[in-house]
C-alpha cells in the first residue's frame, strides 16, 4: 500500500536542524563548533541529503512502531526493504505544503494498524477525520467523513482516505508510547553516526586536510 509517513517535512522543522547536524558533523572543531569557513567553502548537495535522510526516517519511524508495540515488529530486512525504497517528495515552494515521504507499506501490516486503531483508538480516529472533513477558512476538505468511514470499514486499501487513516493510527501509536516522539525518532542515527553525509559536504576550506 502505498501511502506517506507521519513526517513534518523539513521547512522549518526539528528535522532541517537533525539534517544540518548530520551534514556538518564531521567539520567540528575540538570544541564542537561547525569550522568558521565551512558554509563559505562548502557546497552542499542538500537534496541527496535530504534524500538519504528519508529513507533512514522511514527505517527509525518503522524501528520505533516495533519497540512501541512487538505485534508491529518487522524483520530487519523487510523493514529495510520498505525503507531504501522509500522516495521523498518536496514542494517547489512551502506556501501550502511541507516535504513528505513516500512508502509501500505491505497490507498485511496495514491490516494490523487499522485493526488497532479500531480496537484502541476507534475515538481518536473519528476526530480525525471529523477535523479532515470539516471547511475552514483556507481550507476546503477533499472528502467527507462518510467517505472516511466508508473506507475503512470496506478496507479500500487504494483510497485516499485509508492511506490518511493508516498514517493517523501510527501517529497515535507512537504519541502514546511518548509524547517526545517527534523529537527522539531520528536522534539515534544522528548521534550513532548512522547518518554518513561527510561525501555531500564538498568542503574545501582551510581544515579540509584535517578530514
Amino acid at each position: 500500500m502505498k501511502m506517506t509517513t507521519p513526517f513534518q517535512g523539513f521547512y522549518s522543522t526539528v528535522h532541517d536542524m537533525y539534517c544540518e547536524a548530520a551534514v556538518t558533523r564531521d567539520f567540528q572543531d575540538s570544541y564542537g563548533d561547525v569550522y568558521d569557513d565551512f558554509w563559505e567553502k562548502s557546497n552542499v548537495d542538500w537534496p541527496e541529503a535530504r534524500r538519504r535522510y528519508a529513507i533512514e526516517y522511514a527505517d527509525s519511524l518503522l524501528h520505533t512502531l516495533g519497540e512501541a508495540r512487538a505485534d508491529l515488529k518487522l524483520e530487519r530486512e523487510e523493514r529495510e526493504a520498505i525503507s531504501q525504497a522509500a522516495t521523498l517528495y518536496s514542494p517547489r515552494e512551502y506556501n501550502f505544503a511541507n516535504d513528505s515521504i513516500h512508502i509501500d507499506l505491505p497490507q498485511a501490516y496495514a491490516e494490523k494498524l487499522l485493526n488497532i486503531g479500531r480496537q484502541e483508538y476507534l475515538l481518536a480516529m473519528q476526530e480525525s477525520w471529523e477535523n479532515a472533513s470539516t471547511a475552514y477558512d483556507g481550507y476546503r476538505p477533499f472528502y467527507s467523513y462518510r467517505e472516511f468511514e466508508q473506507d475503512f470499514n470496506s478496507r479500500d486499501f487504494d483510497s485516499d482516505t485509508l492511506h490518511f487513516t493508516v498514517k493517523d493510527v501510527m501517529r497515535l501509536i507512537l504519541e502514546a508510547d511518548s509524547e517526545e516522539w517527534k523529537l527522539y525518532i531520528m536522534e539515534d542515527a544522528i548521534c550513532c553516526g548512522y547518518l554518513d553525509f561527510y561525501d555531500l559536504a564538498h568542503y574545501t576550506g582551510n581544515y579540509a586536510e584535517l578530514n
